[in-house]
């Protein structure tokens, strides 16, 4: 009797051992997967990769055409300029913004500002839908579709201009800018990847002769595998 109880509790403290060393090598890999899983999400406009197309002469663009057949100001006029600076609106000492301060603008001016955006982080990203801020509106903007920018601080899309009043050029009569932002929207960002982006802007006719207007263009990610869109591949 005392026999088997001595072997009942060997084999107890063996079964206990094992578990114990189980459970261990359970705990490890948890802690192990959970550390591969971690990273630093990071992304934010290259300084130096900031283009405008005004560098001199004014570009101009015909009233009735949008943003299409863009040409320099025949008399080679340097009126309207463009300031830009960037912006690190979450502060993690990355810019993901971009200001830009349309100066003595006038109705035809045009102007195109080209950017870089690169994944500072180690963790891939998913770029979204960038944020407009004009005046008190914030606006998300879809990639490809004209926004107009109203006197009174509205941002309308030109697929939602039901009930407004158009001029005989097709824009909407209180819209002082029309823009359009282009690329990359839903492309997957590796680690030190670097995208290019681009802003196109045109003053409209209503628009104030020597007024100085501001909007500010906010570039936006997600972690990879948390993005509420699908995951494009990125152009060139």
């Amino acid at each position: 009797m005392t026999r088997k109880i001595m072997v009942l509790c060997v084999a107890a403290v063996l079964i206990l051992t094992l578990a114990g060393f189980g459970f261990a090598k359970w705990s490890d890999t948890v802690v192990i997967n959970t550390q591969a899983q971690s990273g630093e999400l990071k992304w934010g406009i290259l300084e130096n990769s900031v283009f405008q197309m005004d560098n001199g002469p004014d570009y101009h663009s015909e009233m009735g055409g949008g943003m299409l057949d863009v040409y320099p100001d025949p008399e080679g006029k340097n009126v309207g300029q463009t300031q830009w600076s960037l912006l690190d609106q979450d502060n993690d000492g990355a810019k993901d913004a971009l200001n830009v301060e349309v100066e003595n603008a006038y109705p035809c001016y045009f102007n195109e500002i080209n950017f870089d955006v690169r994944n500072f982080g180690t963790i891939p990203l998913i770029i979204q839908h960038p944020q407009l801020t004009w005046g008190n509106t914030n606006q998300t903007l879809e990639s490809g579709i004209v926004y107009y920018l109203f006197k009174n601080g509205e941002v309308r899309s030109e697929l939602d201009l039901d009930g407004v009043e158009l001029t005989e050029d097709g824009a909407p009569q209180d819209a002082v800018i029309e823009l359009c932002f282009q690329d990359n929207i839903s492309a997957q960002q590796h680690p030190n990847q670097t995208l290019s982006e681009s802003l196109a802007f045109h003053v409209l006719q209503p628009a104030e002769q020597s007024t100085t207007y501001n909007f500010t263009l906010s570039i936006e990610g997600v972690q990879w595998n948390e993005s509420p869109i699908a995951a494009n591949s990125a152009s060139d």
